[in-house]
């Protein structure tokens, strides 16, 4: 039987905190910890999916630590993710941040939302022992997983959810326990919440969502409202992702490098090194809090970067996006092209005036983001 301290996400943090992350940091742990850590952007699939992981893993009498790949200070950037922990209880200074860890002391990793590390943390790579995620499938570390899933869903949280209610996330139409009392509702809160923000509420336009999505974010809804029907949790569904929406695209006070920080991911794709910072305000009104060609130059040359691109992503006037990227010649002459196929036809880009005389584009085609964009340039860069 699990117990249910596991499934108290509040309570687990403290006992992590009061009995082994305290250890953790003086590197004076017995055994060796076993770590469950998400992608460098950590956004709000990274966050929940090491936390619930994490405490599903020990399930096992594992000691498993959750740790959030990001500098501790950046966490209050990602609005809509810190409104969701503080809904869950969850008090994010008992959080532990990768730039807390003594590494040495750290015996197995698990990647959530990746499954390859990012090129500052390749060294981790001997550590992996499991991999849960969504994104495109490296297949590297294959012999050293005892557990490894890697499916093209909406959200990372989606085949954890099905997980922690024994179903097999590589089934099409797997059959879940929702009356295992294997997760708590504040947990299931945070997979449903965290599902709706990556696949927009499963609206199928957005070609974001999957079917396992909709399955799983229906078997987190019956135990969240466990008493309302099918209506009314598809209205509580709602509410939800009204509120978390609200809290993920409110950019006042964010400086343009914090913008550019607040969901950023580093690929090295044949020997060029890119920086995609997805923004959530428009080109136009990221360039009217400074000097945007300069703070770009500076945010490239700071991360040793070839190219600084930005996704940009507007919901208040339907979904529009938008790309800006910093010279680069190669890339600029196939973003101009108009043969087929192209990257300028595949994303559907239209030229748009500069902003501080950095090159930007409309990207009509809305369903593409850094996601699916990304195995685009990796295939670009090496032929």
């Amino acid at each position: 039987t699990v117990s249910v301290l596991y499934w108290r996400l509040d309570i687990y943090l403290e006992m992590l905190t009061v009995d082994a992350v305290n250890k953790l940091l003086e590197g004076g742990l017995g055994e060796k910890a076993s770590v469950v850590m998400g992608n460098e952007s950590c956004d709000m699939d990274s966050i929940v999916s090491s936390l619930v992981f994490a405490a599903y893993m020990s399930e096992e009498g594992r000691r498993v630590v959750p740790v959030m790949n990001v500098v501790k200070e950046d966490l209050a950037l990602r609005t809509e993710t810190v409104w969701a922990l503080k809904d869950a209880g969850i008090d994010v200074e008992k959080m532990l941040y990768a730039p807390e860890i003594d590494w040495e002391c750290v015996e197995a990793l698990t990647l959530v939302d990746h499954n390859t590390p990012c090129p500052s943390q390749a060294h981790l790579g001997e550590k992996i022992r499991n991999i849960v995620d969504h994104h495109a499938d490296s297949n590297d570390f294959t012999e050293q997983c005892s557990t490894r899933v890697v499916r093209t869903v909406g959200s990372t949280t989606t085949l954890i959810a099905v997980m922690t209610l024994k179903g097999d996330p590589k089934q099409d139409e797997p059959v879940l326990s929702e009356e295992g009392g294997l997760i708590d509702p504040a947990a299931a809160k945070l997979l449903l919440s965290t599902i709706m923000v990556d696949t927009m509420n499963n609206d199928p336009a957005m070609k974001k969502t999957t079917p396992l999505d909709v399955l799983a974010a229906n078997a987190l809804s019956s135990i969240i409202w466990t008493d309302a029907s099918e209506e009314e949790r598809a209205i509580h569904r709602e509410d939800l992702y009204k509120k978390l929406s609200e809290e993920k695209f409110s950019t006042e006070g964010l400086t343009i490098q914090m913008s550019l920080r607040k969901d950023y991911k580093k690929f090295n794709f044949n020997g060029v090194v890119i920086g995609i910072s997805s923004v959530l305000e428009s080109i136009s009104s990221l360039g009217a809090k400074g000097d945007l060609s300069a703070e770009l130059e500076a945010y490239k040359a700071k991360h040793n970067l070839d190219i600084l691109m930005i996704m940009s992503l507007t919901q208040h006037d339907g979904v529009k996006r938008e790309l800006a990227l910093t010279p680069h010649a190669r890339l600029l002459k196939e973003f101009a092209s108009t043969s087929t196929p192209s990257l300028r036809e595949e994303l559907g880009l239209e030229d748009a005036d500069p902003v501080h005389g950095i090159t930007t584009y409309k990207q009509q085609n809305v369903a593409i983001s850094r996601k699916l964009l990304t195995p685009m340039l990796q295939k670009f860069f090496e032929q």
